[in-house]
């Protein structure tokens, strides 16, 4: 038992009393003090909420899902960043100016005291989330986030379990579904795709969009992304075998085929199927029709219905909330749901419209509805503005997977562009007007990042909308030997979009004097279009062909379109294309996809142009010297999977140099590959860069997984040098790709020369680099933050790997960490210590092969790296769902 002393307890009783007047004293005399300090962390919260917005928008623009902490804090931010109370130099006097006035003062330090605190929680939640501010697209989960519109109704939930019953069942080769536009059976497969991942039913599940006008290419393409596999170029034919083989290998395959209108090969996709092929590639088709299963003679097949009346009910209620449950509009809403039929698609277009209107404008609705073509009407008509109304009615020319530079064509001549100037910003407003027509259930995501759709109800209504004015004419997917109508009927028309029908001739000449876009998209390899075609349409502003096989010569009328400002020839054919040279007014020019071998050098006289896409031409081997330097107001390059032959710039040569970049001091995107790193001038890429893929090495191609908006891929044949611009990639790049590392014993810290880490790099994969004995090596550095955002971690033939990480850090490295595969890494023991075990969180997948010496994947002692003195053992990776050893 231990005795205090008397005093001690008197001492100890005015302690307490006088602690809190010492307190509320100091609020009068530094009120001064606490004043500043408020007035600083403003400051400080104002430069990280610009900070904050800049790098959302920039999310925003990659068609990335901002976290939902990230909108919460921004919120909070906007409404507490106000101009502080200023104070004023006087300080005020009471008892007529004899003394200073202890109220002012103590109610001045109060409240800023108080806002102190408010501010340094809202500094703490950003410090917390710091440069993690989206959710990045992943072309394998893509259908693992659940659409708005499903929820787990016993209608849909039972098909859903007999569709993964039968695919279990050896002797079922091609199962289908089928049902109404509309009715959700896009929403159900991919439901159908969820649990066959989750359940491990299949080593692999694919899916692919075929669409109306199916291109067999780009079927293919998906399915091998979902795989993860890079299909060479080639003709259909080849691909199809390649991916035949590539299939044949797995074990176990569910290749889901979405929107399915005709009868398709699955033989001239390269889909092994059945007992002679591949017993464990199973086959799940959609569509409308279901004739369409019987002639791909499937095995078994399921109608989808509409929803039943309490299962449509749940949904729109879901969307409206609880407004619904007012008795003032509860009637209302329940006829209004009633006239959705069923329809998933009407429900959600109907719901979001009215979650967002007062009670009176709900009786107006439920009048006007009486098809989902009504609903999508209804939904357009109050849209917000002309500038949505015109991104929706310009969405009914777009293929079924559009992208933001399919709206840039279109954009100025449909007037979304005004008061803007750069390309950079053009892409921001058309993101945002696709992100407002999504929440409007007008359009959905697409299978990429930079991707959108729209159903095709939504597509009939958008064209229907655009053409009755009488000045927009629209024929799509027509089947059957066609012709265009009468051209006198065409001449008042402003749009004209011909959209793969099978035409079998075109006229001479179309006399449209008052046509700004016309759209000619073709699947028939015999389609020719005479010399004088175009000579009656001097207003064309926008000309986006697709497909044509035989422009070798362009028709000479071409040379007559002076207003044009988009010209797109893709996919098409190309030899003779000098005359571009006489439109001067041209700003985006794109022979995405085309044969061509040589870029003349009257491109160069385009000095207006801000767009030149070279992209998946890979027959291009010629551009001239001094042409790309000419265009000084090019904003976006791209070279992908097209031109390499880049001179030194040393002494005259056949081809363009890559010093010619330098002469552009707009360029904002770039895509380009880069063979010879020795070639490489000192100074090259501009910190003005926002958007690139860019290949330095001869080892890569262009497959990209991720689908990242930096992509950088860099082999080094000799010790690094960063005096060209490489560093500024470095920390920029989102997917960062490195090759026979020459000298780098310890990547963070030989590439990381600012000693900031690298705030933005989301996937890392680093192959053959025998001295390469640590990715993080940092001993003095406690506070970095290496890798915050990092999501995979790919390590390849790193001979000599000793540690992944040996540093003692305050922040955990790899909180964000989703993947990471290591392999042939032989003096690798073991991934990580238990105290960085516990920081991984979201790790979904783990790969270790050849790693001879590996112990261990997770280390109980002796690393030295974070929290190495804890006592804590436990690891619980509640996010793992596959372990390859």
């Amino acid at each position: 038992m231990v005795i205090v002393p008397p005093a001690n307890v008197a001492w100890s009783a005015i302690q307490a009393i006088f602690k809190p007047v010492k307190r509320e004293l100091s609020f009068i005399f530094s009120y001064k003090k606490k004043a500043d300090s408020r007035d600083h962390k403003y400051k400080k919260l104002k430069a990280a909420l610009v900070r904050v917005q800049s790098a959302v928008e920039d999310a925003q623009r990659n068609g990335e899902e901002i976290i939902q902490d990230v909108k919460d804090w921004q919120k909070e931010a906007e409404l507490k960043v106000q101009e502080p109370e200023v104070i004023s130099d006087e300080d005020p006097k009471c008892f007529f100016g004899w003394c200073p006035n202890l109220k002012y003062r103590y109610d001045l330090a109060k409240k800023a005291d108080v806002d102190a605190h408010v501010l340094d929680k809202l500094l703490d939640l950003h410090s917390a989330f710091r440069n993690t501010f989206s959710h990045p697209y992943d072309p394998q989960v893509r259908w693992v986030t659940p659409s708005q519109s499903y929820v787990a109704f016993n209608s849909r939930e039972s098909i859903v379990n007999l569709i993964l019953e039968a695919s279990k069942d050896h002797t079922l080769k091609v199962i289908g579904v089928h049902g109404e536009a509309g009715v959700g059976k896009t929403t159900l497969i991919n439901r159908v795709a969820k649990k066959a991942k989750e359940d491990k039913l299949f080593d692999w599940v694919a899916l692919a969009d075929v669409t109306q006008t199916p291109d067999i290419k780009n079927i293919q393409r998906e399915i091998a992304e979902c795989i993860r596999h890079n299909l060479e170029e080639g003709g259909a034919t080849a691909r199809a075998c390649r991916l035949s083989t590539i299939l044949g290998k797995e074990k176990k395959v569910l290749v889901i085929l979405d929107n399915i209108w005709a009868s398709l090969k699955l033989e001239e996709v390269g889909i092994p199927f059945g007992d002679h092929q591949h017993r464990g590639c199973k086959v799940l088709v959609s569509t409308r029709n279901p004739n369409v299963l019987s002639e791909m003679n499937a095995d078994r097949s399921f109608p989808v219905h509409a929803l039943k009346e309490d299962e449509a009910w749940k949904l729109f209620t879901k969307i409206v909330g609880n407004h619904v449950n007012d008795a003032s509009v509860q009637s209302t809403a329940l006829d209004v749901c009633r006239r959705c039929q069923g329809s998933p698609l009407t429900i959600l277009t109907t719901a979001n419209y009215l979650k967002r209107k007062p009670s009176s404008e709900w009786e107006s609705a439920s009048k006007q509805l009486t098809s989902p073509s009504s609903a999508v009407e209804l939904s357009f008509n109050h849209l917000a503005n002309d500038e949505l109304k015109s991104t929706f009615r310009l969405c009914s020319l777009m293929p079924y997977n559009a992208t933001i530079f399919d709206l840039l064509k279109y954009g100025r001549a449909f007037g979304l562009l005004r008061g803007i100037n750069t390309t950079e910003e053009a892409h921001q407003r058309l993101h945002r007007l696709v992100q407002y027509l999504k929440s409007s259930c007008l359009l959905f995501d697409g299978r990429m990042a930079e991707e959108f759709a729209m159903h095709e109800v939504v597509r009939d209504v958008a064209a229907s909308i655009a053409s009755r004015t009488g000045d927009m004419f629209f024929m799509r997917n027509e089947i059957g030997p066609r012709e265009l109508p009468y051209a006198g009927s065409l001449r008042n028309c402003t749009t004209i979009s011909l959209f793969y029908n099978d035409f079998i001739r075109l006229p001479d000449r179309l006399e449209c004097p008052q046509l700004k876009v016309f759209q000619l998209y073709n699947k028939n390899p015999a389609l020719r279009i005479s010399d004088q075609f175009f000579s009656k349409m001097e207003e064309l502003k926008v000309l986006d062909v697709k497909g044509m096989q035989n422009l070798s010569l362009l028709p000479s009328s071409l040379g007559l379109l002076q207003n044009l400002q988009t010209l797109c020839l893709e996919s098409c054919l190309l030899q003779k294309i000098e005359m571009v040279e006489s439109m001067k007014k041209l700003e985006i020019l794109s022979f995405y996809d085309s044969v061509i071998e040589e870029l003349p050098e009257e491109i160069g006289q385009l000095t207006q142009l801000k767009v030149l896409n070279l992209d998946n031409c890979s027959k291009l081997s010629v551009i001239p010297p001094d042409v790309l330097s000419k265009l000084s107001r090019l904003e976006e390059l791209h070279v992908s999977n097209s031109f390499a032959q880049w001179e030194d710039g040393q002494s005259a040569g056949r081809h363009a140099s890559l010093g010619e970049l330098n002469q552009l001091p707009h360029l904002t995107s770039l895509n380009l590959h880069i063979p010879d790193y020795s070639n490489m001038p000192k100074k090259i890429f501009s910190e003005k860069l926002q958007r690139f893929k860019i290949l330095i090495g001869n080892t890569w191609d262009w497959s990209d997984k991720h689908e990242a908006s930096r992509m950088l891929k860099l082999k080094l044949n000799e010790s690094i040098h960063m005096n060209n611009g490489v560093q500024m990639l470095l920390k920029k790049a989102e997917d960062l790709h490195l090759d026979e590392l020459k000298g780098v014993r310890d990547f963070l810290y030989d590439f990381d020369e600012s000693r900031t880490g690298f705030p933005q790099l989301k996937y890392l994969h680093i192959q053959n680099a025998p001295e390469t004995k640590h990715i993080v090596n940092l001993v003095e550095e406690v506070s970095l933050v290496a890798f915050p955002v990092l999501e995979s971690l790919y390590l390849q033939n790193l001979i000599n790997l000793e540690k992944i990480c040996n540093a003692q850090l305050e922040m955990q490295p790899f909180a964000k960490l989703r993947e990471i595969n290591v392999g042939s890494c032989y003096r690798l023991k073991n991934l990580f210590s238990f105290s960085i075990a516990r920081g991984l969180q979201q790790l979904q997948e783990v790969q270790v092969a050849d790693c001879r010496n590996m112990v261990e994947i997770i280390t109980e002692g002796g690393g030295s790296d974070v929290g190495d003195d804890e006592a804590t053992i436990t690891v619980e990776l509640e996010q793992l769902r596959s372990l390859t050893l």
